[in-house]
Parts: structure tokens; sequence; C-alpha cells
């Protein structure tokens, strides 16, 4: 899944959860927190890639 995808239906499952049909709230709200930590896994994915590169960068440029 893109992140623009999971946070489509983030937002989605956010803004429509409650209007939903009320037999099924636990599923909505299972794959809103489901869809939140995919969210979350991702953004920490990021910023610790860009934190080694910038390791990695500083590193390279220390030894010239």
């Amino acid at each position: 899944m893109s992140y623009s995808e999971a946070m489509a239906k983030h937002y989605y499952l956010k803004e429509f959860a409650d209007k939903l049909d009320s037999k099924k709230p636990d599923t909505i709200a299972i794959q809103h927190e489901i869809n939140s930590l995919e969210l979350k896994k991702q953004w920490l994915e990021e910023f610790l890639n860009s934190e080694a590169d910038k390791k990695r960068d500083n590193a390279k440029c220390s030894e010239i």
C-alpha cells in the first residue's frame, strides 16, 4: 500500500466511521487503528532512512 493510499483510507475511516453500519463499529475502529499504525511505521522508516543518509553524507564530507 502506498503512502497516499494509506492516508486516504486513514482519513476516510476517520471521517465516515460513525456514519457507517452500526453493526460493524469494532471492525471500522480496528481498521482505522491499523491504518494509523501503518502510517506511523512508514513515517518512522522514512525518518530513519533520512537520518542514516545524513550521517552517511556527513561522514563523506568529513573524509574530504
